[in-house]
């Protein structure tokens, strides 16, 4: 049986939907008031994050894994920012990030028998 539609009930759709861009629009600017001015950036390997994502991160080297230990014990935000090119992970530089990454709250963190972390992140906004 088809589902029928008039005028009024199709206003209706057309004002929850006004309605729920303004209250996104309102945690969106919240959240950007939270986002400190500095924040470490973690470059990530064939993986990006989007906002509301949330996925499960391996890190094993020495600088990413004392950031996200420095991280953990101040607000657990950081920024997650996929990495252009394959490279050395301690020769990374500003040119070799893409323009644009998410900012991630630290959910868990789980350190391993070698000294590397399972980290689950969780994105909040684009940065």
């Amino acid at each position: 049986m088809a589902m029928m539609a008039n005028k009024e009930s199709m206003g209706h759709v057309d004002m929850d939907k006004s309605i729920l861009e303004n209250e996104l629009e309102t945690i969106d600017t919240k959240l950007k008031s939270r986002i400190p001015e500095q924040i470490g950036v973690l470059p990530l390997h064939k993986i990006a994050i989007f906002p509301y994502q949330i996925a499960p991160l391996m890190i094993i080297s020495e600088r990413s894994t004392k950031l996200v230990d420095e991280t953990i014990i101040s607000d657990k935000l950081i920024l997650a920012v996929t990495i252009k090119r394959e490279k050395e992970q301690e020769s990374i530089t500003s040119e070799d990030l893409y323009k644009f990454g998410t900012v991630c709250k630290i959910l868990r963190m789980i350190r391993l028998p070698n000294n590397h972390l399972r980290v689950l992140v969780q994105g909040l906004a684009r940065a």
